[in-house]
């Protein structure tokens, strides 16, 4: 069903101005800010992570990386590192440990390929009594090679005699691996430029970028018989249990992998990587647990990135500012053998009401580690790209940026044909120009000076579809009255553990404070991966269901007493808390969970729910408008944001603490990402040269101004149980386009090749003739 929209937004500084739930739903603890139930044990280090784990016994692995980013292994030497005491064994493709044939089918896992096909590919690992002694050892190894020819950067690899990368030729359509085509076509996008009375013509150079989350890669392995128990960081326990069963060739049965704390993500650890195998593997060797962490340069040469995209736009619109064309081409940097790409040109699909379109991506083979998701991966370089061309096209044609978007709002989704449940964005953008200040946006571009410092007001849509995916709830209501709920789902620091007792109280008509919550672990409940805001929207609602469906029986329970204490009563007058059910007038009619259960002849009673992510007849969104106010020294090239300003729709929201928090966390990551973060690949080596955190930059407090926050509350009812969506990747993109066309507003310069740190804007600055 269609919701209405109200008209105020919600701020978190003042309560009052949050809709309360309808009486019928009875939601006290949904909806209010609750500080994280898990943050005391993270600041007082009782929160235990997957690198905080240690076991009687452990020894520690240290993997080596390839130096080459193509060629042949042609001898690894273990006799140096063999040698230095405390080491107990080198793995490498000299003794390629066998392993049988998949349970899954297909050929056996190879632990190390003989075959380099990027800079820090794993080479080999060496297992030793300290980690000290294992990451001496990594370098006593000889490892000779028979170098090739190689293409490290996607437009060195777009060149006509370019070597090839792999076993492909480099530049390719990569087909329909995600479902959905990588060339999508639709009505005559040549007519609808001839069409145009204004057209426009844009490229943009996005470059690779790195996770670094703040808990490395790092997995501890233990063996018990037949059966192995894995410490892993991952997003997707259940996912890397597959992935290390099918590498030892064992059933998934015999594997259990446990993440309770995860010290963020980001996407990088959607799968887990090679240590994850490898310390299982020695693991069972040795007779002994096994740990293996990658190094902070490892992180960056060999767990994943987002690829560098370039993108050319087209695009066309009548005089009065309706689109009659789009044109987005992509070519995305991927690696050998990887099926990977990304779809950064998706969401020109069907953000804006078009009826002329061409969206195209191709894959660009180069000899790097393969990427990967990375925060809204695709929608972040697509929303960068189509919001800056309809920033360039409203320049051209003289009308407000704003008034350019609301004009091609879409009403249907163009690819699949279904309705939207609602398209807030032309609210939201005009909620967000009021509070922004938009009507002082400098007039033209370049006019508001303030001696160096020239400033300026940019806009941006924020955009990031609905998913969600098979999930299974858990309540257990015990007899302690303790209420415990199980979920094989992680918490990367996004509030999960809180929003899981929030719905679980709601779901019994109990509190948080009753509520245990147990994540990460592959033998709980099924969940999704944490990635592509999905866990949270498919995971709450079964949360939700499953302690409905603990409560009511429950309430069966007490009103088919047989000593009459609930006679006459119905459910509505009963309510459940503190490990009681309790006559909702009457405080001494009441029972304990302990004498209920005991009574009914059980040790507990369990909730559950079956989640299924059905085909929906709507297409449901989180909708965003992005404001940001800059301002640029043109004397030294800095630019600096001191305000920004995001009104978001996401549905009902769960928690206004953590909500506010992912907003903001993605929006400095958008701010990040065209002002700081770039990864420099040296195209004559084939090697990343900024593979560390001093030299690949990311802000600091000092480079964050004011973030305003605010928000729609409400329902959109037909997504799932709760009419809630998600908030984990649609802060991030919108972010960057708003900040890119306020650079523009503020000097006229139009940057497309971020990110824009102070020498490149100086650069773009003295070309123009602008000075002081």
């Amino acid at each position: 069903m269609t919701t209405t929209i109200p008209q105020v937004p919600v701020n978190p500084q003042d309560p009052t101005s949050n809709p309360t739930s309808t009486p019928a739903e009875q939601m006290h603890s949904i909806g209010q800010p609750l500080p994280r139930i898990d943050g005391l044990a993270k600041v007082t280090g009782q929160a235990i992570y997957s690198f905080d784990h240690a076991l009687p016994d452990m020894v520690f692995g240290t993997i080596l990386s390839a130096t080459i980013p193509h060629g042949q292994v042609v001898r690894v030497d273990h006799r140096r590192a063999l040698a230095l005491p405390g080491v107990l064994r080198v793995y490498s493709c000299e003794n390629q440990p066998p392993t049988p044939p998949r349970v899954e089918g297909g050929a056996p896992y190879i632990w190390f390929d003989r075959e380099i096909r990027y800079d820090g590919q794993d080479v080999a690992m060496v297992v030793a009594t300290t980690q000290a002694i294992a990451d001496e050892a990594v370098g006593l190894i000889t490892v000779d090679v028979a170098p090739a020819p190689f293409v490290a950067t996607v437009r060195a690899a777009m060149a006509p005699d370019a070597p090839q990368a792999g076993e492909t030729p480099n530049v390719e359509d990569p087909g329909s691996p995600y479902g959905e085509p990588a060339q999508y076509t639709r009505g005559d996008v040549a007519a609808g430029l001839l069409e145009a009375a204004v057209t426009i013509t844009a490229a943009y150079d996005l470059p690779s970028q790195i996770h670094n989350p703040w808990e490395a890669h790092v997995t501890l392995a233990t063996w018990d018989g037949d059966c192995v128990t894995v410490y892993d960081s991952v997003q997707y326990p259940i996912g890397a249990r597959n992935f290390i069963a099918n590498a030892l060739g064992i059933p998934s049965e015999q594997v259990r992998v446990i993440a309770e704390y995860v010290g963020g993500g980001f996407g990088s650890k959607l799968s887990t990587k090679t240590q994850a195998p490898l310390a299982a593997l020695a693991a069972r060797h040795l007779e002994r647990p096994v740990r293996v962490r990658l190094t902070r340069a490892q992180m960056h040469r060999n767990a994943r990135h987002r690829p560098q995209t370039l993108h050319h736009l087209r695009l066309g619109a009548t005089s009065a500012g309706i689109l009659t064309a789009i044109d987005h081409e992509v070519w995305s940097g991927g690696a050998p053998k990887a099926q990977y790409y990304e779809s950064a040109a998706s969401t020109s699909r069907y953000l804006y009401a078009c009826p002329n379109l061409r969206s195209a991506h191709w894959r660009v083979r180069v000899n790097q580690n393969p990427p990967g998701s990375m925060r809204a991966p695709g929608e972040q370089q697509s929303q960068f790209a189509l919001e800056c061309a309809l920033d360039e096209l409203a320049h051209a044609l003289r009308i407000d940026p704003i008034t350019l978007r609301q004009r091609n709002q879409a009403s249907t989704h163009a690819v699949s044909g279904k309705p939207f449940s609602r398209n807030s964005i032309p609210t939201l953008l005009d909620l967000g120009s009021q509070r922004i200040g938009w009507d002082q946006r400098a007039q033209p571009p370049g006019s508001q000076r303030d001696g160096a410092l020239w400033r300026g007001i940019g806009c941006a849509v924020a955009f990031y579809p609905l998913h969600m995916a098979r999930a299974e709830g858990r309540v257990r209501l015990q007899a302690d009255g303790s209420v415990l709920v199980e979920s094989s789902g992680v918490d990367l620091g996004t509030g999960t553990y809180t929003i899981l007792a929030q719905a679980a109280a709601d779901g019994l008509g109990t509190t948080p404070a009753d509520i245990t919550v147990h994540l990460g672990d592959t033998t709980l409940p099924v969940a999704p991966i944490a990635g592509g805001s999905m866990l949270a929207a498919s995971v709450t609602p079964a949360v939700y269901s499953a302690a409905l469906d603990a409560r009511q029986q429950l309430i069966d329970a007490a009103l088919d007493l047989p000593d009459g204490l609930f006679a006459g009563c119905s459910a509505s007058d009963l309510v459940i808390g503190a490990g009681r059910v309790t006559h909702r007038r009457d405080a001494g009619r009441a029972i304990t969970f302990a004498e209920l259960l005991r009574l009914r002849g059980t040790t507990e009673i369990v909730g559950q729910c079956n989640f299924a992510a059905d085909d929906l007849p709507m297409e449901y969104g989180n909708f965003g408008a992005h404001f940001a106010e800059v301002t640029v020294d043109v004397e030294t090239g800095i630019v600096r944001v001191p305000r920004f300003v995001a009104v978001h729709d996401s549905g009902r929201v769960l928690n206004p603490t953590t909500y506010r928090s992912q907003i903001r966390g993605g929006i400095i990551w958008g701010l990040s990402a065209v002002l700081l973060e770039a990864s420099h690949m040296d195209g004559h080596r084939g090697r990343i040269t900024n593979a560390n955190l001093v030299e690949y930059l990311v802000p600091t407090a000092l480079d964050i101004g004011e973030i305003d926050v605010t928000w729609l509350d409400e329902p959109d009812a037909g997504a799932n149980a709760l009419g809630m969506k998600s908030a984990g990747e649609v802060g991030i993109t919108g972010a960057a386009p708003a900040i890119a066309n306020a650079i523009f507003n503020a000097t006229g310069l139009r940057l497309r090749h971020p990110p824009f740190q102070p020498p490149r804007v100086l650069m773009a600055l003295r070309a123009a003739g602008i000075t002081a």
